[in-house]
């Protein structure tokens, strides 16, 4: 709805407060829309206390699972495999600066949450987190 009602670039000011404020929790899944990338701030923010792992899916998937949802703003057009195409390509070398990437065309969310588990779980990633520390209580 702020998207529609006050425009893209509102929503990322607000995208960026936002962005700057969980920045600084420590063990928490933050899950954010794929714009969120598109401010190189944001990226720094999140990477100072937190691993990025990029979630994606085929153009194919992407269309389908966004399919008769009203709130996706930039998917209204006549062509959306289009559009998802173009903002992929507009994203890609954003994307490629997460930690981690995981595909999921072909995944469940369970099957999501095994793969990310997988890159956490990684002996010098979990050296470098307050996870292990945690987990030592």
């Amino acid at each position: 709805a702020i998207f529609k009602k006050k425009g893209e670039e509102y929503f990322r000011r607000l995208e960026t407060k936002v962005v700057k404020e969980v920045a600084l929790l420590d063990n928490f899944v933050i899950s954010t829309g794929g714009g969120v990338v598109l401010r190189e701030g944001n990226i720094r923010l999140l990477k100072k206390n937190a691993f990025i792992v990029c979630l994606f899916a085929s153009p194919e998937v992407i269309l389908k699972r966004t399919k008769g949802d009203d709130n996706r703003p930039l998917l209204g057009v006549n062509n959306q495999k289009k559009r998802i195409e173009e903002l992929l390509a507009l994203r890609k070398p954003y994307y490629e600066k997460a930690d981690s990437t995981v595909d999921t065309s072909a995944l469940d969310s369970e099957g999501v949450v095994e793969e990310i588990i997988e890159f956490l779980g990684k002996e010098e990633i979990l050296q470098k987190t307050k996870l292990a520390q945690n987990d030592n209580r």
